[in-house]
């Protein structure tokens, strides 16, 4: 058989080998990174087909209902309670390249099948590390600039390493097109830090911790908890950075509130999942030291287009090589449409 006609039959085996795989990896793929499992589990992978922009109806004020008695003016005239947040696609990409050598080394069954297996892997390694490393990323102030990766956690709560930065970061910029809020109320350590002008509504909660950690942690934990519940909805999650998980694990006052989190979804994944008033508490590599988020699923998305989510392109030859080119891709991003129910923890 001409070598060319092996390196389509190779083209074949790929697109078949991925089109068999694809559900299987897009779970192994997620699943391995603890930041996607946990957002899968909570229910926070939402579809959208197409669209120029992700957008979302952001409500923000309310009407004001007043007293009245025998000859009252009644209330009228139309409030602005609502107002749009949008935010764009951004897409990754993981190659997977093969040269006409390869081709003609591999060119027996056996042979295509290792190669296919190899090389595909190695694209879903790839896959992995870059959501990994997204999901967690470096904040950026304004998210209309053009940016070209997945918005991570960290723009909805600036979470930098050092308290100065994050306190600069969180009043300036945009987020879902809207302006942050301009100014937070105290950052003394142990008060919670809430936005008190701008836009008010669009603002997360803060707590910067008081030292030592070992003896303040949970008392702060719960302030931050109750002050981002509010008494209306509670944060059903928490991601924070491994020492500070460490020091929560060690040092809680209240050991009762110390439960390890067995049989669930994400504690079968292998990750060591304890629980705080109930809620799961993970830890990640990425997350900036002592940084702890609370997070509230219900208003959380991480949108992905089924039309384009790790799919693979067709083959490509290198133009004056003898290499040829396919890729997997996929549309996705992660939008917050009431910040106000997140809360974050730092140093």
């Amino acid at each position: 058989m001409p070598i060319w006609s092996s390196t389509i039959a190779i083209d074949d085996a790929f697109t078949h080998t991925w089109q068999a795989l694809r559900a299987e990896s897009i779970d192994n793929i997620l699943d391995s990174v603890v930041v996607t499992a946990l957002l899968r589990d909570l229910g926070c992978f939402k579809p959208q087909v197409g669209g120029d922009w992700i957008k979302r109806v952001i409500r923000y004020g309310e009407k004001t209902a007043v007293a009245i008695t025998k000859g009252s003016i009644l209330p009228d005239g139309e409030n602005d309670i609502e107002t749009s947040a949008w935010w764009t696609w951004r897409y990754i990409a993981a190659h997977i390249q093969r040269s006409l050598l390869d081709d003609q080394k591999n060119s027996g069954e056996a042979r295509i099948k290792e190669l296919v297996k190899t090389k595909t892997q190695a694209a879903i390694d790839s896959c992995e590390q870059l959501i990994e490393d997204r999901f967690l990323a470096a904040h950026v102030s304004d998210d209309t600039a053009g940016g070209t990766s997945i918005q991570s956690l960290r723009d909805l709560l600036p979470a930098n390493a050092t308290a100065a930065t994050l306190e600069t970061d969180r009043a300036a910029g945009k987020y879902g097109s809207i302006a942050r809020p301009t100014t937070y109320s105290s950052t003394t350590a142990g008060t919670v830090s809430t936005a008190t002008v701008g836009n008010t509504w669009w603002g997360p909660k803060y707590i910067k911790w008081t030292t030592p950690l070992a003896i303040n942690l949970v008392d702060e934990m719960k302030k931050l908890y109750n002050s981002v519940h509010n008494n209306q909805e509670p944060p059903d999650a928490i991601l924070c950075a491994q020492g500070i998980f460490e020091t929560f694990e060690t040092s809680a006052m209240d050991q009762s509130m110390i439960v390890r989190d067995e049989g669930t979804k994400i504690a079968n994944l292998g990750f060591e999942v304890l629980r705080f008033k109930g809620k799961p508490m993970v830890w990640s590599s990425n997350m900036p030291v002592d940084n702890m988020m609370f997070l509230t699923s219900k208003y959380l998305e991480v949108i992905y287009d089924p039309n384009l989510w790790f799919d693979m392109t067709d083959w490509k030859p290198i133009p004056k090589q003898t290499e040829r080119l396919a890729h997997i891709i996929s549309a996705m991003n992660v939008v917050a449409t009431q910040p106000r129910r997140f809360g974050l923890g730092y140093v």
